[in-house]
C-alpha cells in the first residue's frame, strides 16, 4: 500500500534490492518527463530524459541526468522506479530506491509502465500531498 495524501509518509512498501539493480533491464524506450508546475519547490528537478538502468522490484528502473548549471551533467542523479505492484515513484537518491521512498508518486496502481500516469508531490512546507503536473511520455521518435 502506498502512502496516501492523508499521510506524511513518502515511502513505497518495498525497496529495490541490490540483486535487482545488478540485472540488465529488458529493452525499454527512454522516457521524457516534463512539468509546467513550479508551485512545489523541487518538482521541476525531476524533468528530463530517463533511460532504463537496471531493475527495482522486478520492474525496469529508470535514471536521469540533470543539468547542474553551467552545462555539467550529473548522471544517475534522479530515479524513477516501481514498487513492483504498479505504483511508481521519483526520487533523487539511489538509497531511497532501496528504502522504497519517493518525493513524487503515482496516484494510480496496476500499471507496469509509468507512461500516462497521474502524479502527486509531497509539499514539505504545507505538509501534505499536492497534485503534480509531471507528465511521462515516450522519448522515442515515432517512425517516419
Amino acid at each position: 500500500m502506498i502512502a496516501r495524501a492523508s499521510t506524511l509518509a513518502t515511502s513505497l512498501p518495498c525497496g529495490g534490492g541490490a540483486a535487482d539493480a545488478a540485472l540488465a533491464p529488458p529493452l525499454a524506450p527512454p522516457l521524457s518527463v516534463t512539468t509546467d508546475w513550479d508551485g512545489v519547490d523541487d518538482e521541476t528537478a525531476f524533468a528530463g530524459t530517463y533511460r532504463a538502468d537496471g531493475l527495482a522490484n522486478g520492474v525496469v528502473r529508470y535514471s536521469c541526468c540533470s543539468d547542474e548549471g553551467g552545462g555539467a551533467q550529473s548522471f544517475r542523479s534522479r530515479f524513477l522506479y516501481s514498487d513492483g505492484k504498479g505504483v511508481w515513484a521519483f526520487t533523487n537518491s539511489e538509497a531511497n530506491v532501496e528504502k522504497g521512498k519517493g518525493r513524487v508518486v503515482s496516484t494510480g496502481e496496476g500499471m507496469l509502465d509509468p507512461i500516462g500516469l497521474q502524479w502527486k508531490v509531497f509539499d514539505k512546507e504545507l505538509k501534505k500531498w499536492a497534485k503534480s503536473s509531471l507528465a511521462v511520455t515516450s522519448a522515442e521518435e515515432p517512425p517516419s
